[in-house]
């Protein structure tokens, strides 16, 4: 009698089950329809933490499953019956990582800004420590200057409602910026943006899409994110400089900025 296996080799199991929870059954038959008692057992490399019915096929795990310590399993099952025909049947059992923390805010709460521009702070928050589906941005109702401010839920640019930047009618605003993934409690961090005129030493913040920045007097130093490793940096005959975001990385989507009067560019990133 020959033994056939109609179990799939491969499936996936969610991350967090809890320890002694069945991945896997398996199941085999008679090929020609006889009669008789199949016997499962694991193969001797199969993963350790792992233990089979020897009547039903139902595979176990001894511990929680944790997409971050083992992101699957690897194992073959052995049937056989009395009369000592056997048939194995490999099998790969993939853990699905779940989104278990928080996303992570990384600007800083005390920032910069410039006469001129609408742009008043840009949020930068890393959620790539775990599963991700994106980050959603937002202001924190009833803080600070929130009545003075609009925020791009995807870009996390905040920016004036109305007009642009001038220190010598208001140089401070307060508010609250919070990053939610959908899934965790929502991170918060309150910020407090300092509003510089043209002339002083300023910290500039890159933004999404095509654009031109100029530091104009000062030390000024250009903030973008990504690393030195996501740009192409090229200096120009008339002493500016292009900065291009590199095609298919996570900060493509700042296009390529023509740079002038900048002393030190810094990616956030490394």
């Amino acid at each position: 009698m020959a033994i056939v296996f109609n179990s799939a080799n491969t499936q996936s199991v969610r991350e967090n089950l809890a320890a002694n929870s069945a991945i896997y059954t398996a199941a085999a038959v008679f090929d020609a329809g006889e009669s008789g008692t199949i016997t499962y057992s694991l193969a001797d490399h199969s993963d350790s933490g792992l233990s089979i019915n020897s009547a039903t096929g139902e595979v176990t795990v001894s511990a929680k499953t944790d997409y971050e310590v083992k992101s699957s399993f690897n194992f073959t099952v052995i049937a056989s019956d009395e009369s000592g025909s056997v048939s194995r049947h490999s099998v790969v059992v993939a853990v699905e990582n779940v989104d278990e923390r928080a996303p992570d805010i990384v600007s800083r709460s005390n920032d910069e800004s410039v006469d001129g521009s609408d742009l008043v702070y840009k949020i930068i928050a890393d959620d790539s420590q775990d599963a991700s589906a994106g980050v959603t941005y937002s202001l924190k109702d009833g803080v600070g200057d929130i009545a003075l401010l609009n925020i791009n839920a995807t870009s996390g640019e905040v920016t004036l409602k109305d007009g642009t930047l001038d220190s010598s009618s208001k140089n401070t605003y307060s508010f609250t910026v919070v990053a939610d993934d959908g899934v965790n409690t929502a991170v918060e961090q309150n910020v407090a943006v300092t509003v510089k005129s043209a002339n002083d030493d300023n910290i500039i913040q890159g933004r999404l899409g095509d654009e031109t920045i100029d530091g104009g007097a000062g030390v000024n130093s250009l903030e973008l994110i990504g690393s030195e490793y996501d740009y192409i940096v090229a200096r120009n005959n008339d002493g500016s400089v292009t900065i291009t975001a590199i095609a298919n990385t996570p900060y493509s989507a700042d296009g390529v900025d023509t740079v002038k009067n900048i002393q030190v560019v810094h990616f956030l990133d490394g």
